[in-house]
């Protein structure tokens, strides 16, 4: 078997960094109850402070536990309140000053004194460091009123007035559509209740042309009124935003029901010019020498064009689906 060398713990580490060995709870206790009497000390006034008293109690930690618990002094000064951390720090400045005097009492050939008393005063140094430490993480979490109310300001305003604005731009937009659709609704009826008054004293054509010149008046009208808001609100109401994109694409439900009523409303005018000028009579004469042919030659129109049209809901092409998700948005 290799034989390693042996470490040795006391030259790696000084015997003041070395851990305690006991790792009982009551050790435990008492090494806190002994920093935190150490730190109630040096938390009394300026007046009050007794610095030969703090000395020996630092001496009595050293030579028992060796080192401090900095958990325990950072419990403590997170604990205190700015007034009494700053006394807490003014106090350890006179602790330090009182050991490196110690020192400097001692004789000069008595070197196992000034080293022992030397190591109180390496240990006041670090309690001295660690405190300061824990005073600027204070300041840094805990902001004062005014610092609070600044930082509040600085970031809270700004975003209350870009909430605030975009809430009224939303509530612009509800109560113009909700105007927009009594509009639709109630204006709507009232025209159509007009419309349709004498719906058995009007032809069928004359009753579509009216029908469609209403249609592109309310739709335009909407469209015009929901545009306005869209500046308004500046919201974008384009289905798409390319440079490059038509005007169907961009507006696909305005420009495709306009085409559709127009459509609409000219071959109800074309139809009912051929009516007026009896131009149809051909047609007539027509189904009345191939009666049979005819009413079969309509159903299978109606049949192909309903037919196409289901197809194209049902199956969904590429272009239809476009218009329908542009539509949709």
């Amino acid at each position: 078997m290799d034989k390693r060398p042996e470490i040795n713990m006391a030259k790696q580490f000084p015997q003041e960094d070395v851990p305690p060995t006991s790792s009982s709870a009551r050790d435990l206790q008492e090494w806190n109850e002994d920093i935190n009497a150490i730190c109630k000390l040096l938390a009394v006034t300026v007046n009050a402070f007794d610095a030969e008293k703090t000395y020996k109690k630092v001496e009595t930690l050293i030579l028992k536990h060796k080192r401090w618990l900095y958990s325990t002094v950072s419990t403590f000064l997170f604990s205190c309140d700015e007034q009494t951390l700053s006394t807490f720090i003014s106090n350890l400045d006179g602790l330090r000053e009182y050991a490196y005097q110690q020192i400097a009492l001692c004789a000069p050939d008595d070197k196992p004194r000034i080293g022992q008393r030397k190591k109180f005063a390496a240990a006041v140094d670090k309690l001295w460091d660690h405190s300061n430490l824990v005073q600027a993480q204070n300041r840094s979490l805990h902001d004062s009123e005014e610092t609070f109310k600044a930082r509040f300001d600085k970031n809270l305003i700004p975003f209350k007035s870009d909430f605030t604005h975009d809430m009224n731009m939303q509530f612009i937009s509800l109560i113009a559509i909700f105007t927009a659709l009594s509009f639709i609704v109630f204006g709507g009826i009232s025209s159509l209740d007009n419309l349709f008054a004498d719906v058995g004293k009007v032809p069928i054509l004359e009753l579509m042309i009216v029908g469609s010149i209403w249609s592109l008046c309310i739709i335009n009208l909407v469209f015009v009124f929901i545009y306005f808001v869209a500046k308004l609100t500046k919201i974008n109401i384009k289905s798409s935003t390319h440079e490059d994109a038509s005007l169907s694409q961009r507006f696909p439900f305005f420009i495709w029901s306009n085409f559709l009523i127009v459509l609409i409303f000219a071959i109800c005018c074309w139809l009912y010019y051929v009516d007026y000028a009896n131009a149809g009579g051909w047609l007539l004469s027509l189904s009345k020498t191939y009666s049979v042919y005819t009413t079969i030659g309509g159903i299978v129109l109606i049949g192909i064009v309903f037919g196409v049209a289901a197809w194209f809901l049902i199956k969904k092409p590429k272009r239809m689906k476009s218009i329908l998700t542009n539509v949709e948005k």
